[in-house]
C-alpha cells in the first residue's frame, strides 16, 4: 500500500508564502534494472522529511489561482530490498537507512472555498541525494487564521 502524509505551518505575505513542511510516505517499488533477477526485486520505503518551502501564487482574475513553489530540507529512509537470483536461486533481503538534504519543485491549482480556506491539487517533484526522483500528486487543504 503507498501513501503519503503531511502537514505544514507557514505565513503568508502577499503573494508569497512560507512554510515548514513534514511528511510521511511508505511505498513499494516493484521495478528493477537487473537482469539476473527472476521474481521479487520489489523494494519498499518510508520517508520522513523536513523540508523549508516557498511559493508564489498567481494572481489572477479567474476561480483557480496557480501557484508554484520550491522547497529545501532533510530526509531520513529505510527499507528492505528482496530479490532472487537466476543463477544461483538465491533469495536475500537487504535492509537499509539512509538520510541527507532533500529539494523539491511544486505547482498547483487552488480554489477559495470560503473567506479563509482554500482546497487545491497539488504536484510535487521530490529528490533524494542518491536516489530516483519520487512524484507526487495529491489535494490540499488550507486555512489562514
Amino acid at each position: 500500500m503507498e501513501y503519503y502524509v503531511g502537514a505544514a505551518i507557514g505565513y503568508k505575505l502577499s503573494d508569497f508564502r512560507f512554510e515548514l513542511d513534514s511528511s510521511f510516505q511508505s511505498f513499494l517499488e516493484k521495478k528493477t534494472n537487473h537482469t539476473y533477477v527472476v521474481r521479487g526485486g520489489k523494494r519498499f520505503k518510508e520517508i520522513i522529511s523536513l523540508i523549508t518551502n516557498v511559493y508564489y501564487d498567481f494572481d489572477v482574475d479567474f476561480p483557480l489561482k496557480p501557484y508554484i513553489g520550491r522547497g529545501l530540507g532533510y530526509y531520513q529512509s529505510r527499507g528492505h530490498t528482496q530479490w532472487q537470483r537466476l543463477d544461483m536461486f538465491l533469495s536475500s533481503r537487504l535492509r537499509f537507512k539512509n538520510k541527507g538534504l532533500v529539494w523539491q519543485a511544486i505547482a498547483g491549482l487552488k480554489y477559495s472555498l470560503c473567506r479563509n480556506t482554500e482546497l487545491g491539487i497539488e504536484y510535487r517533484l521530490l529528490q533524494q541525494e542518491r536516489y530516483p526522483v519520487l512524484q507526487r500528486i495529491g489535494l490540499t487543504l488550507t486555512r489562514y487564521f
